[in-house]
């Protein structure tokens, strides 16, 4: 489906704080990844970091995991149905 950028907002563990930032939504992509200087700033503990530098990725699993799919035409995101099993 390829790729696409939107905006979005990163908070702190606690919804305290929130960065807002342009990220890269890329469906060939399996994991979200942030640059450290942004994860630093809101005290999150590191997982996936990017570079200082780098930029946003949201990948497919996080889009599942807050209900969104891809809306190849309009370039944007879309809420989905989730279902528990």
């Amino acid at each position: 489906m390829g790729t696409f950028r939107v905006s979005v907002e990163i908070g702190d563990p606690a919804g305290e704080r929130f960065e807002p930032v342009e990220a890269l939504v890329d469906t060939g992509a399996g994991y979200t990844v942030v640059p450290r200087s942004i994860l630093e700033s809101l005290r999150c503990q590191p997982v996936l970091m990017g570079p200082p530098g780098g930029h946003v990725l949201l990948g497919v699993t996080t889009l599942e995991e807050l209900g969104l799919g891809i809306d190849p035409l309009n370039r944007r995101l879309t809420p989905v149905d989730l279902y528990l099993a």
